[in-house]
């Protein structure tokens, strides 16, 4: 991975214009580079999976090797071309249990999910499951049960877990481009569930090199009372410099799903294209 002050093949600037006549840069690897990208490939996800921070350790591990992809970006002759497109298959290798990396021709991609413990739901949360979820919204009944004898008490038997899904783009270079994130609580009986969103987000992570983040959307699937989705998605749009001439990436769709069900089993996805 480079840093901003390098000089020399690889300057990371930001790009301020996309040409549409010049040619595409079309990046496609040999058979034999395709077994040495394979083995950065494999090597990388060995290191990883004896670190318990993987964000830090990929980029690490980026500042001081580099893959086939790299260097054939780096060895091009773009005087005429600012458009890259990488022609390689999507290799997907898990790190743990709630982690993978991917390798795919948008660069390089890190998944990491974390869940919290469950515990007792507030008086609160009780009620927002209890009035939001399709199966026990009040009925015409209820209301007027609710106007003669007050509100409901509910009883303290529903639990609350918190999750959270991310995931983090890097270029070929290893340099971080950008973040999706989304958390939410997920309060469950064995009936039903209900999610509250504690944080979103899409955000650049190198100042002038994800230039632009746009048609950014978050939000609850409510469709299923047993189930409950929080995502959050946008479209990034990025750019590098190369021998001083710009190269422009693929505009790339992001989005990280959360997952809650009614018993309490939360897990995450995640897409991009």
């Amino acid at each position: 991975m480079f840093s901003l002050s390098t000089i020399g093949i690889l300057t990371i600037t930001p790009i301020q214009t996309f040409a549409t006549e010049n040619e595409t840069i079309q990046i496609n690897l040999s058979p034999v580079e395709e077994i040495k990208q394979r083995q950065f490939e494999e090597n990388l996800v060995s290191v990883l999976k004896k670190s318990k921070n993987k964000e830090e350790q990929l980029e690490t591990y980026m500042d001081s090797h580099t893959n086939e992809i790299q260097e054939k970006i780096e060895k091009e002759d773009n005087d005429d071309r600012n458009s890259l497109l990488v022609e390689t298959d999507t290799h997907t290798y898990p790190l743990d249990e709630n982690s993978k990396i991917i390798f795919s021709n948008q660069g390089i991609i890190l998944d990491e999910f974390q869940e919290g413990d469950d515990r007792p739901a507030t008086l609160l949360e009780e009620e927002t499951l209890e009035q939001n979820t399709t199966e026990n919204r009040l009925s015409f009944f209820n209301s007027l049960k609710e106007a003669f004898l007050g509100k409901t008490a509910y009883a303290a038997s529903a639990k609350t877990k918190y999750a959270h899904n991310e995931r983090t783009l890097y270029s070929f270079f290893g340099t971080k481009v950008a973040t999706a994130s989304i958390g939410a609580n997920f309060t469950y009986d064995g009936k039903k569930v209900t999610a509250r969103i504690t944080h979103h987000y899409i955000k650049r992570n190198f100042d002038g090199f994800a230039y632009s983040i746009y048609d950014k959307s978050s939000g609850v699937d409510t469709s299923n009372s047993k189930k409950r989705t929080a995502f959050q998605e946008g479209i990034v749009s990025y750019g590098l410099a190369v021998n001083g001439v710009g190269l422009t990436f693929e505009e790339t769709f992001l989005r990280v799903n959360v997952h809650g069900d009614y018993k309490g089993r939360t897990y995450g996805t995640s897409s991009s294209y």
